[in-house]
């Protein structure tokens, strides 16, 4: 036995090694040999190698076949077959995972028992397989901002960077390009001219939508300081359709002003082969160039 510790004696038995100054217990129960007198001073124990053969279980910090209370340092590695704990809660270690049956893991997390290709050792993997699904099954609700980047164009209810089948709640604000509802397009432009001819402020294609109402609204000057001109603003409602070879019809209606008239508008259609460009056009009025104009338009599709 290492260090010449005697054989067969009973429980209780105290024994003192020739020119140590530590006195060693044998515990029957533990079927080890335990310090009974406390050592004043460190020792380095180089050889024999010190082997503990008992087989009690560990279930705390004070219990098992080796207890020490204080700390312990190694300056080698550690193998340890069973659960490794710290501060009574299992450690991540090979023995902490069920891999005997197959995986391990959770819905978002797969662990598996893979072979190093290079070492031929066996290795702990790790595997994402979360979906959207088992994560919002948790809960659906967040205070973050949710980004989509994808840039995939929606063209019907059921395409686009994102799809929802059901209806859509929306407290706040919505700010979008355009939208589609049903068979009529909404969209919107912010235009500034700053010259005095003929400018389009509009168009479509014929095979896109066959008939448009528009909100236009126009402004001269800014108005910041006593320096600069006092705003001036136009507003007119107008609706328009066209026929199969693109000649198009315009009713206006609902026309206001603050002051002068800034513009007139006009329709017209421009063979593109097969479509035809369907245009709304603005004459700026011969006060001051820089004329701020934004188009509302509702669009049928053909």
């Amino acid at each position: 036995m290492a260090l010449g510790f005697p054989t067969g004696v009973p429980n209780g038995y105290l024994y003192s090694p020739a020119g140590s100054n530590k006195t060693y217990q044998w515990s029957s129960t533990q079927g080890a040999w335990l310090i009974y007198t406390a050592q004043s001073t460190a020792t380095n124990v180089i050889t024999p190698t010190v082997s503990v053969t008992s087989s009690t279980i560990s279930i705390s910090t004070i219990t098992g076949a080796l207890v020490v209370t204080g700390g312990v340092g190694i300056g080698g590695d550690v193998h340890i077959g069973g659960i490794l704990y710290t501060n009574g809660v299992p450690a991540l270690t090979t023995a902490s995972f069920n891999l005997s049956a197959g995986p391990d893991g959770g819905v978002d997390i797969n662990i598996s028992n893979v072979i190093d290709p290079l070492s031929g050792l066996p290795t702990i993997q790790f595997n994402n397989i979360s979906t959207l699904e088992s994560v919002t099954g948790r809960g659906a609700t967040t205070p973050n901002n949710i980004n989509i980047t994808n840039g995939t164009t929606s063209t019907s209810n059921n395409t686009g960077a994102l799809v929802v089948t059901g209806g859509v709640g929306i407290g706040g604000r919505l700010n979008t390009e355009s939208i589609q509802i049903a068979d009529t397009v909404f969209d919107s432009t912010d235009t500034y001219i700053n010259n005095l001819d003929e400018y389009t402020i509009d168009s479509y294609l014929l095979s896109q939508y066959r008939s448009s109402k528009y909100f236009i609204q126009v402004s001269e000057g800014t108005g910041y300081s006593n320096l600069e001109p006092t705003l001036n603003y136009q507003a007119v409602e107008i609706i328009l359709t066209a026929k199969n070879d693109g000649t198009p019809y315009m009713t206006q209606y609902g026309y206001v002003t603050t002051g002068a008239e800034l513009g007139t508008f006009g329709a017209k259609g421009e063979s593109t082969g097969t479509d035809i460009l369907i245009s709304l056009t603005f004459k700026a009025a011969a006060l001051l160039p820089v004329k701020h104009v934004k188009v509302l338009r509702t669009a049928m599709i053909s």
